[in-house]
């Protein structure tokens, strides 16, 4: 059977305009074209439309899922080059959630920090307030080791390289 863009959007809730974008990306080398230049998909390609959209969805580029679907036309002989691939995405997913974790610690840090203010019923860290208490520099100073190695920036700053020490 063959399916229209619009009826694979329709199955897999994959926008059409997503789809001809990969399309004029050379993601669906398989699909065949009619005279009129209206594509039709078949089972498996909507199937490899599912598996672009999953590769997407985790953070592989389109050069990228291109290599992967060039390798797939040579079977098994590429099959440990397409292995590595994905296992260098697992990897970068890895690293990622490692930095979301880091990222989610401060944010516990933060919101314990407020507990506290509340209990307190004094705002400490506002300096336009009477109770201000200026930060313990060595927390400061951990605390800007912690967001650099989560590797968190502001939005108007470009990320640095670390200095080696």
């Amino acid at each position: 059977m063959a399916y229209t863009i619009i009826e694979v959007e329709k199955r897999t809730a994959i926008s059409s305009r997503t789809l001809r974008f990969w399309a004029s990306k050379g993601l669906f080398p398989f699909v065949e074209t009619d005279k009129n230049g209206v594509r039709y998909f078949s089972q498996k390609d909507l199937e490899w439309a599912i598996w672009i959209s999953f590769y997407r969805s985790i953070g592989m580029s389109i050069e990228k899922i291109k290599t992967y679907i060039e390798l797939s036309r040579y079977g098994i002989k590429s099959a440990k080059k397409r292995k590595k691939m994905i296992e260098e995405q697992k990897n970068l997913i890895e690293a990622e959630r490692l930095r979301l974790d880091e990222i989610t610690d401060l944010l516990k840090m933060k919101m314990a920090y407020y507990d506290a203010l509340l209990r307190q019923g004094k705002d400490i860290a506002n300096p336009q307030d009477k109770n201000y208490q200026m930060p313990d520099p060595t927390r400061c100073k951990a605390f800007l080791r912690q967001v650099e190695r989560a590797q968190i920036h502001f939005r108007d700053e470009k990320p640095q390289k670390a200095s080696k020490k």
